[in-house]
């Protein structure tokens, strides 16, 4: 649900989004809601958005802080028309409750939720690649780009090995 704020608050709108009955919500319920806030936003071509961190922020900074990564990604990338029009969310605030202080814990589960994000946000860019670009080939070497520096073994098996392989 989307109000104007008539100047009565910095913001210009105010987004209200519903995660469920109390007794229902969970992490899931939390990473939807943001995710559909960030959604809103981005339709109102908002620059900026603040969230609330409902509860104990140690349960609830993850999954807001992911669903706000994973609602701000779009795949425009070979669109023609529209794109000029679409307004870049250049910053995404999580307000944390009253009494909750900024901690290097807190700071760990952020940045764990960013690199979680920014690793499936990857892989919805390989998923929406047109076949003909992200060819067998090219995907192999985006895994390996990806593998680099991770500790990560990437093996790629062509039509030989994987016929042996039954697959």
């Amino acid at each position: 649900f989307v109000l104007h704020t008539h100047g009565r608050l910095p913001a210009a709108r105010l987004v209200l989004v519903g995660t469920g009955p109390r007794e229902l919500m969970d992490a899931e319920a939390l990473r939807q809601a943001a995710g559909r806030a960030v959604k809103a936003a981005q339709r109102l071509r908002a620059r900026s958005v603040a969230m609330a961190v409902p509860g104990d922020p140690g349960q609830s900074l993850s999954p807001v802080a992911e669903g706000a990564a994973l609602g701000a990604y779009r795949f425009d990338q070979y669109r023609t028309e529209g794109r000029e029009e679409r307004v870049p969310l250049e910053a995404v605030r999580l307000l944390l409750p009253d009494g909750a202080a900024r901690s290097k814990a807190l700071g760990d589960v952020l940045e764990r939720a960013l690199h979680v994000t920014e690793a499936a946000n990857f892989a919805r860019t390989l998923v929406n690649e047109p076949a003909g670009r992200l060819t067998p080939e090219a995907l192999a070497e985006e895994a390996s780009r990806a593998s680099k520096g991770h500790g990560l073994e990437v093996r790629v098996s062509g039509p030989n090995e994987l016929k042996k392989l039954r697959m």
